[in-house]
């Protein structure tokens, strides 16, 4: 270990920063598994033996690891660059986290401007919908209504048409019954008629015979019989019967 710190100091008083590879360099030997932990070691006692007298914490350092004084200006030097890359470094940083959290402050801000006027949209769309659904509401209650109110049309027509037609079949019975009515009245009456005309024809006939008998000459009439008067035509003798 005495060796590789030593080493480790060479190289820092050279104005390089002590690694492994340069370690083993001038060592001229070592794995970097072994020199690694060691230099490790270097490492974590360098901060304490940086420290002058008058900064040691009991006023005087150990002899034993004093640090030359080119080796402890070299180290000083070498540290003062490292702390000041180190501030460097972590000044871009910042400078570089806190561009990127601007960056992803102004995303978030626009993404949440962008929320809100989505939300916006869909409140309105939402309040659309729910002016839309109410009408649509309406409408169906009305053609419901109106449904109603035709099927009560349809089932009086209905009704009005099963009475017209019961009554067209009564009537059709009332006329049925009185056409058999009237047809047997005309039945009726052809026959009178045809009885009144053979009547008629008959009378018509004795009529005929009788103004034959009339014209020709006559033989006296024995005594004591009645003479009738005579029909002056055939309607005063239809008249009489």
């Amino acid at each position: 270990m005495e060796e590789v710190w030593a080493a480790a100091d060479t190289v820092l008083g050279l104005g390089e920063r002590p690694t492994i590879e340069r370690v083993r360099q001038q060592l001229g030997r070592g794995s970097p598994n072994t020199v690694g932990p060691m230099l490790d070691g270097w490492y974590g006692s360098l901060a304490k033996r940086l420290q002058t007298p008058a900064d040691g914490v009991e006023g005087v350092q150990d002899p034993d690891n004093q640090l030359p004084n080119s080796v402890l200006k070299a180290a000083k030097t070498l540290w003062g660059r490292a702390l000041q890359q180190a501030h460097e470094s972590a000044t871009a940083q910042f400078s570089n986290t806190r561009a990127e959290l601007e960056e992803r402050a102004e995303e978030l801000r626009q993404a949440e401007e962008e929320f809100k006027r989505e939300q916006q949209r869909l409140k309105d769309r939402s309040e659309a919908y729910a002016v839309a659904m109410g009408a649509k509401d309406a409408q169906i209650a009305e053609l419901s209504r109106q449904a109603q109110e035709l099927q009560q049309q349809l089932l009086g027509c209905q009704q009005q048409l099963d009475s017209a037609r019961s009554e067209g079949a009564q009537m059709r019975q009332v006329a049925e019954a009185e056409r058999r009515r009237n047809d047997s009245k005309d039945a009726e009456h052809q026959i009178e008629r045809s009885r009144i005309e053979e009547r008629a024809q008959a009378q018509e006939r004795r009529l005929h015979a009788e103004v034959d008998r009339m014209k020709s000459p006559r033989k006296p009439e024995p005594p004591g019989s009645r003479e009738f008067p005579q029909p002056e035509s055939l309607h005063e003798e239809i008249q009489i019967q």
